[in-house]
């Protein structure tokens, strides 16, 4: 198992992200997972993918590309959870086999 983290945002409670990822490895398994950023920031609350949707344009068979679109949400203030005041830095990671 690969894996790598894609994107690191930070932002307010409740706010969410569309982030496209692009790539040409068909028949790849693909699973992305959103977490509070070890590395960066101040960082609590739940963060979570929402949505995961595929698009692919129009293009040669051999030179077909495919989009990951990824629906980031960052809570702050649910249930059993600490809220945050400020914001928090998200990692966006894709693992594929």
């Amino acid at each position: 198992m690969n894996t790598a983290t894609i994107y690191t945002w930070s932002a307010p409670p409740n706010f969410s992200l569309t982030l496209w990822w692009w790539t040409n490895d068909w028949g790849v398994f693909h699973s992305f997972q959103a977490t509070p950023s070890y590395e960066q920031g101040f960082n609590q609350g739940v963060a979570s993918i929402s949505g995961v949707n595929t698009y692919m344009p129009p293009a040669e068979p051999n030179s077909a590309t495919l989009a990951y679109i990824i629906t980031v949400q960052n809570y702050s203030g649910q249930s059993g959870q600490p809220s945050s005041s400020g914001n928090s830095t998200i990692d966006v990671i894709a693992a594929w086999q």
